[in-house]
């Protein structure tokens, strides 16, 4: 069955390339001490992802590109899916530290996914005898997923769906490796672009009843809005461009920081006019004569 992208998701293939992948990835570390056994087999943790794949599309859905780029991408079940290329073991050098662990996390982000399969991998990693505050025989496990096939949303379903509330000990004799290739159902070229018309008609009519039934609203706001200068009684002073005053009650510096507020808040007020400006200068010598300013100073 197809399922096409959204604008938003497609835009998350349009805009990627070799060296800003688009993909989100979630390092968790596991303490196999609560396992009923008292540790976990990586056959063990095959069967678990195989015994819910169905549970969610994402897992066994692959990419369809339509000719061109004339519409939007599908998504389709991927006939082919096999669940050890997507599901793989792997384990540090000794000594199997902090470090050793981060770079090897990087690189299994930097390597793009290949977009001819299910945008997921899921990485078992082992061999972290080495790290403080680890428990003996910890390992982690890094999956990533394109931003195309997951949102928050969905990556908390992925969570709750691999992760039990009690501990229990999965089946290895129920796995089952990949049979092989399946039947193709990929669809044609001249199927998928005869969608194309229809879709863009669609989403064409969709945009402009939206920006119809939001043109109301929108001159309402131009007609009505309020002309006046602002007022300190019509509207209250936005402190936030202010910076709060430095030390704590008490401290010396803390009166110089309120009367440093105090001179950015006067500033503040009289460039957008929320206090009229003094209409009388000095006269003579006195308006020639260069006064300290006391805000000046206190900025300096």
């Amino acid at each position: 069955m197809l399922k096409q992208l959204s604008g938003m998701d497609s835009l998350f293939l349009y805009t990627e390339n070799h060296r800003a992948p688009l993909e989100v990835g979630c390092l968790q570390i596991y303490d196999p001490s609560t396992a009923p056994n008292g540790e976990v087999r990586f056959k063990e943790i095959l069967a678990t992802f195989q015994e819910r794949l169905d549970r969610i599309d994402l897992f066994r859905q692959k990419l369809i590109e339509v000719p061109f780029s004339l519409d939007y991408p599908y998504w389709t079940e991927d006939r082919d899916f096999d669940l050890e290329y997507h599901v793989r073991h792997i384990s540090l050098p000794k000594p199997g530290d902090w470090e050793q662990l981060m770079a090897q996390v990087a690189r299994l982000q930097a390597r793009q996914l290949d977009h001819t399969r299910p945008l997921w991998m899921a990485h078992v990693i082992g061999g972290l005898g080495n790290i403080p505050g680890f428990p003996e025989g910890a390992f982690a496990v890094f999956m990533k997923f394109h931003h195309a096939a997951i949102d928050g949303a969905t990556g908390q379903d992925v969570q709750a769906l691999m992760h039990d509330r009690e501990p229990l000990q999965a089946d290895a004799s129920s796995y089952r490796p990949s049979i092989g290739p399946g039947d193709d159902n990929k669809p044609g070229t001249f199927s998928l672009l005869a969608r194309t018309p229809f879709n863009t008609a669609l989403r064409s009519t969709k945009l402009g009843l939206g920006l119809l039934f939001a043109l109301p609203g929108a001159l309402r706001m131009i007609l009505t809005r309020d002309r006046k200068p602002k007022t300190c009684d019509s509207e209250p002073l936005d402190r936030r461009p202010f910076f709060r005053p430095r030390g704590l009650p008490g401290d010396p510096r803390d009166l110089q920081g309120r009367d440093r507020e105090r001179c950015r808040a006067d500033r503040y007020s009289r460039r957008h006019s929320l206090l009229p400006r003094s209409p009388r200068k000095p006269a003579g010598r006195a308006a020639r004569r260069r006064m300290p300013d006391p805000c000046r100073q206190l900025d300096g």
